[in-house]
This record gives structure tokens, sequence and C-alpha cells, in this order.
């Protein structure tokens, strides 16, 4: 298993199988584009979006979802932890 981290400093993250900020190619449950990690830069607020996924995000969302530190989210066969400390 590999650990790899992301720090998200950007207002919006896209990830991906074939396009976006952070891509899986090799995850065959992955969209080309699956989801997007969005900052509200007001209130420093994350959220969670499916874009239109095939295999959905996170329980199969349809819908944004707020994200907390240490929330964990599997995004294709990915596994993420949110770790909001600074």
């Amino acid at each position: 298993m590999t650990r790899d981290v992301y720090h998200l400093y950007r207002d919006e993250t896209v990830i991906g199988r074939e396009t976006g900020d952070i891509v899986f190619t090799a995850d065959p449950f992955l969209s080309r584009r699956h989801a997007a990690i969005r900052r509200n830069p007001a209130t420093g607020e994350f959220t969670l979006t499916d874009l239109e996924s095939s295999n959905g995000t996170y329980v199969a969302i349809r819908e944004d979802v707020s994200l907390h530190d240490r929330d964990f989210v599997r995004i294709g066969q990915h596994l993420f932890r949110v770790d909001l400390s600074r």
C-alpha cells in the first residue's frame, strides 16, 4: 500500500482517471473526471462533489458533502484521509 500525501492549496482539486489535478490512470473504478474537492475561501470549509461519475463517490454520493478533519473518503480504489491541520 502506498501512502501518498496530497496538499490541497487550490480552491478546487479534481480527481480522475484521465484528467484532473490528481490522476490515477490504473484505477478502472474511476471516471475520467470523477470528483472534486472544493474549498470555500470565505469559511475554509471543504466539500466533496461527485462529478457525475459512473461508480459514485463516498457511498455513491450525488450531492455535495462537507469534509471534516479525520474523515475518510473512498474514490475508486483509493482511500483518502482528510487532515485539516495546518
